[in-house]
């Protein structure tokens, strides 16, 4: 994976090659049946008091993130771009990080590189 040039290197076993035009997620369709089971099935775990999902919970009630190493303040240190989006991504323990920002802008996207940071990590990125 090349962040820098927004490219993803694909290899393909000996003999065989990629078509001109693939899709990295084969169906583009995504069946909205189970979105509405699964809030009421979050309504009704938070309203039990056992949020299904502490990340979840973090997010509605707009917590900051639990970061490891992180003492408190700001999450993201102003100025600090892509490289802070990246490195709280990094240090997300079991919580919601939401990025909010203009498009791209001077070559700067901190949401592109933080998704890509968090699947390098071996983190789910939703």
């Amino acid at each position: 994976m090349d962040l820098a040039n927004g490219r993803l290197t694909l290899k393909v076993g000996t003999g065989r090659s990629l078509p001109e035009h693939c899709q990295l997620i084969p169906d583009e369709y995504v069946n909205p049946t189970p979105i509405p089971e699964s809030v009421e099935r979050y309504v009704r775990s938070w309203d039990e008091g056992t949020p299904a999902s502490a990340a979840v919970d973090d997010l509605i009630h707009r917590r900051a993130p639990r970061l490891r190493g992180h003492g408190g303040g700001r999450v993201i240190a102003a100025g600090s771009g892509s490289d802070g989006a990246i490195g709280a991504a990094r240090a997300m323990d079991g919580t919601t990080l939401a990025i909010q920002g203009p498009p791209s802008r001077q070559g700067r996207r901190p949401g592109p590189g933080s998704v890509a940071a968090l699947l390098d990590g071996q983190q789910s990125a939703s």
